[in-house]
This record gives structure tokens, sequence and C-alpha cells, in this order.
């Protein structure tokens, strides 16, 4: 073993405390700054100040702050951060261009509050789904006395199906410039659904909540809870959700007049009952399955016949590829099986009819989404077999593109080991979300059946499970015990193969 004489021991000590004692010193002598904290999480609404410390303390400083996007997260010269929208930001403190240092502030929207939007049309009725009347909105928090959203100019219209022939209407609302409300990216169009045949006033909010926690569909709705007075008239508690459209605060995809650019468009086979446009320029048929156009507009100036012949011939490959199993390469089939999941799990009455988006960016495969009307599903709709046992999407009278997909072995072991995934995971979150869902809404439940008493009444299309629970907390219990035997009996079902 090599050992160093004593003297020369002595000699290196000496010289490594005198060099590490050279370098605490020069480094102190560099200022740093220093965060209180290593992230910030804050509510959409809410202002916080970030504590920062400048290190030697000594030293005389002057910071510059500065957000990555001004639009979710704004810092003034102090510090003090304010939370407009949701999503994640990173905040700069300078002291020079050397010196500085960073911290991501998460903004959250607050799922315990149910804020009120009034709308105010000085008394103009709203009675057209097609034409918009003027009026003011204000958002507020009753309760924390907190405002979201000072008097802003509206367009409002009623807007869907057979829920505009209910006596809760849902509504259509547009700005005339980009405007986020309650936290939701900044857009123009925003849609209140009444939810007035589903009596647990949750069966969408679920939907959406669930769809949000599945990887592969990339885009699925924000949704927040309110309570609405018209002209100052109680209206009832709603879901305030985005409009499906194309987007970059929304569906994000290219947006180009390429012929070959990106689609989004809609199973509805309402179009042959109530045309909306014209057959072979804003609508198709393919395999007796008719599709609406959402993006491009087909009114749009760019629009031509090549491009609507473009969609509608994209659409009939893919039918073609997944009726002969040759599909692999024209479809995200993991989008398709989260999607299909969820549809079939909520028993959705409207997965071979109307409501199913389906879109296609540059490039892409085709993908389906987002998830959408969710009201008359999970055991809300006595003109079906409605229960919980049984498949429902996939039969041959329903949804084509399922049907045949699940015909094949490939993706059936697929959709049965994704479900089997989920039911250990996502699936139990989803049903734990239901009563904490009812304590959050109780109190507007009470004063939405104040306004609608129909708790003791039929209202289409309730079945007699639905017509005979007489309280919110009822139908709750109701679509809880619902979506317990919904999700055993599916994956019973699939495990038997």
């Amino acid at each position: 073993m090599f050992t160093l004489p004593i003297k020369r021991k002595i000699s290196l000590i000496f010289f490594l405390i005198i060099s590490f004692s050279l370098i605490g010193c020069f480094s102190i002598q560099n200022p740093r700054i220093i965060f209180e904290e290593e992230e910030v999480t804050i509510y959409v609404g809410e202002t916080k100040e970030i504590i920062v410390s400048v290190l030697p303390l000594s030293y005389e400083y002057q910071l510059t702050w500065e957000s990555s996007d001004e639009k979710t997260v704004s810092v003034n010269e102090e510090g003090i951060i304010s939370a407009l929208q949701v999503g994640t930001t990173t905040i700069t403190v300078l002291l020079s261009d050397a010196v500085f240092n960073q911290i991501v502030v998460n903004v959250i929207w607050n799922e315990q509050i149910i804020p009120t939007i009034k709308i105010d049309t000085t008394n103009v009725p709203i009675t057209s789904k097609d034409n918009y009347i003027q009026g003011m909105m204000v958002v507020k928090d009753l309760e924390r006395d907190k405002i979201y959203l000072e008097d802003s100019p509206i367009n409002i219209r009623g807007r869907g199906n057979s829920t505009w022939g209910m006596p809760k209407k849902p509504y259509r609302i547009k700005f005339s410039e980009r405007t986020s409300l309650l936290g939701m990216k900044a857009a123009k169009d925003y849609v209140l659904l009444a939810e007035y045949s589903d009596k647990s006033l949750m069966r969408n909010y679920l939907a959406h909540k669930f769809a949000s926690s599945l990887e592969y569909l990339e885009y699925s709705l924000e949704t927040r809870f309110v309570e609405v007075e018209l002209n100052g008239v109680y209206q009832g508690l709603y879901l305030l959700t985005e409009q499906v459209e194309v987007d970059k605060n929304r569906l994000s995809l290219t947006q180009t007049p390429d012929i070959e650019g990106s689609f989004l468009i809609e199973l509805d086979q309402r179009l042959y009952e109530i045309p909306h446009g014209v057959l072979g320029e804003d609508w198709f048929i393919v395999a007796n399955k008719a599709y609406g156009i959402k993006y491009p507009k087909t009114d749009a100036s760019t629009f031509s016949n090549l491009h609507f012949n473009y969609i509608k011939d994209y659409i009939t490959q893919v039918d073609q590829a997944i009726t002969t199993k040759k599909y692999h390469d024209i479809i995200d089939i993991n989008n398709f099986i989260d999607y299909f999941i969820v549809l079939e799990l909520f028993k959705n009455v409207d997965v071979g009819f109307s409501s199913v988006y389906i879109y296609k960016d540059v490039n892409g495969l085709v993908k389906m989404g987002p998830v959408w009307d969710f009201d008359l599903a999970a055991g809300n709709a006595d003109y079906i077999n409605y229960g919980p046992s049984g498949w429902y999407g996939l039969r041959s009278d329903k949804n084509r593109w399922f049907h045949y997909l699940m015909n094949d072995p490939d993706f059936y072991i697929a959709y049965k080991e994704r479900y089997n995934d989920l039911y250990k995971n996502q699936i139990p979150a989803l049903i734990e979300e239901i009563y904490p869902t009812l304590n959050l809404i109780s109190q507007a439940a009470t004063r939405n059946f104040e306004a609608w008493p129909i708790l003791n009444h039929y209202v289409w299309p309730n079945p007699i499970e639905m017509v005979n629970a007489k309280t919110h907390q009822a139908q709750v219990d109701y679509l809880y015990n619902y979506l317990c035997q919904r999700s055993k009996w599916m994956y019973d079902e699939l495990n038997k193969k």
C-alpha cells in the first residue's frame, strides 16, 4: 500500500481546506434566486404571490417576472400571479440575463364550486334553434361573492333534438370574441345542457370525466356544473360544456385548404328525417349511414366538390377496410377501443344513430370522438333493452363499424384486454366519483327539482325504475347500481372466450 509522508498529508489537507473555502466564497458572491415552493397549483380565478429569496441576502436587486402563457397565468411586477384558465405555465423570474429561475404553475378548476350564470335578453324569449338573439351574461360564485365573468355581450339560441321539446331548455351560447368560461380554453361557442330527463343530473358529467381519463381519447370535452338564471328566473342546474368543433383550443386539427386535409364528421341518421344542408354537398351516405360534414365548413369559399368527394371516398375506404378486416393502417385501433368502451359501458342509445363524431388530421389515422350525448344512457331509455346486461352498440343494427370490429378476433382480444385493465383502475374510479358528485350538487339539485318538480312523474324516456325513484338520492342510487352491474356484466361476458 502506498502512503504519503506525514508532512505531505498535512500540506494536502491544508490545500484542500483552502480550496473549498475559496470555492465557497466565490459561489456565495454569485447571486441565486430561490423559490419558496418547488411547484404551484392554483384554482381558476385565484391569485397568489410567488415568494422568492435572493442570495446573498445583502445583494441589492430588482426582479423581472414573465409568464410563458399570459392567457393561462398572468404575473405582475410584484410576482403576484392570476389564474385565468386551466393549464400549465412556466413563470420566470429574472435578476439579469444570466441569473434567473423558473417555477411551474398548474391551474385547475375547483370542482367544489357551482357558479351561477345569469343571462339577460331583456325578456326577449328564446324560441328558435336556428336564430340567435342578443343578450348579456355574467358568471358569479354567489356563495363566495366572486365574479368569474363580468357583464359580457352574447348571442344565444336553443339547441338539441328531443331535448329542445322539453320544458327545461338547452342553449347554445356564442361570444363575439374568444372568451374563457370558468377556466376552459378561450373560444367563442359553448353549450348549456339541461339534463331534464336525466334525473341524476350527472350522466353527461360522468361520461366526459371517464373519457378524459382514457389516454387514447386525446380530445375530451371539459364540463362545469352551473346554475342558470334567465331574465331573473331560476332555470335549474345545467352542465356547461364545449361545443364540438375544430379549433386550436378544442379539437385541434391542421387547418388547411388542401383537398386532402383534415376533417370532422358526424354519423347522424337524423339527416334522413330532417336534412341539414344538401345531400351531396353538406352530407353523404356510406353503407346506408348518413354522415354530416362538420369541418371543413361546407359553406366556406374554399370548400369545393373536391373536398366533399375526398371525405366521402375516405370514409368509404374506412368502411371497406373495417368490413374486410384490413383496417390496421387506416384507423387508430387503440382510440377506437377506448371510444367504444365508453359508449358500451354507458349503453349509449345513440351509438349507431347520431352524435358519433369521427375525425382525421392531415397524414393521420381516422379516430373516434369526442364522446357526446349521454343523458339517455346508463339505463335511461325505456324504448330499448335498457338493463345492465346485453350488448348494444355492437349489434348489427346499431354501430356498423363496432359490429364488424368485434367480430374480428384480433380486435376482440385487444378490446377485452383493454377493458380488463380499465376494470381494475379507471372504471372503479368512475363509480367512486358518483357519490362525491352527489354531495357536490345536492343543494343545487334540490333547487332544480323545486323549479321542475318531476321526480314523481314520468319524463320520456324514463324506465319504470327511474319513475319509482322519488328522490334525487334514489335516482343517483339507481345510476350507481346500474354502472356497477353493467361494468361487471361486460367483464364477465368479455372473459367467457
